[in-house]
């Protein structure tokens, strides 16, 4: 009778062990935690400088994305194409813990009289899985929009937020579209 509860006992503790593998190699499966978009910018009679983006909470190769450009008087957002098309194509990835990824970029308002409206909307796109993009200015609330006026001669200070919602499961933001909006107040 002792020997059919031990059989028992070694055949249940050889489950339990198969089971903690099995956990176990799932968590260490290869989670897809890609990020990818495009950051567009407008602009109307505007005199403005927007600065580099800054990624942060990434190890992304971002290498010639995300470049300052200024828009100066008697010019147009056309001049500026090569610049622009630096923040168009960008692939990041979250970390393997879901660390938060920012960009963090400031626009300044270069014009000696004329106010600046600046909106910025964001669109996560339809292939969108387990995260969420915001944006913010200057440390404020995160939103799916931000709408400022940036008198003459001042700076906004702005962030793109992709966050994880849950850090267990894979997460993927794969076609996000930000458009940022500049115009003469």
């Amino acid at each position: 009778m002792k020997s059919k509860f031990k059989i028992f006992g070694i055949a249940l503790a050889m489950c339990l062990v198969v089971i903690m593998l099995t956990v176990g190699v799932y968590s260490l499966r290869n989670v897809d935690m890609t990020i990818g978009g495009n950051i567009t910018y407008t602009a109307d009679g505007i005199v403005a400088t927007v600065s580099q983006g800054v990624l942060g909470g990434s190890s992304s190769d971002v290498s010639g994305k995300m470049q300052s450009f200024s828009i100066a008087k008697n010019t147009s957002l056309d001049d500026t194409a090569t610049q622009r098309a630096t923040w168009q194509g960008l692939v990041l990835a979250f970390d393997e813990n879901g660390t938060e990824v920012t960009i963090k970029f400031t626009i300044k308002n270069d014009h000696n009289t004329k106010d600046l409206s600046v909106s910025i909307t964001v669109n996560a796109g339809s292939d969108v899985e387990n995260a969420t993009i915001q944006v913010q200015k200057d440390g404020g609330a995160l939103a799916n929009s931000v709408s400022d006026t940036l008198s003459h001669g001042a700076t906004g200070n702005y962030t793109i937020s992709f966050k994880v919602t849950d850090v267990d499961f894979d997460a993927h933001i794969n076609s996000f579209a930000i458009a940022v909006a500049l115009t003469q107040a």
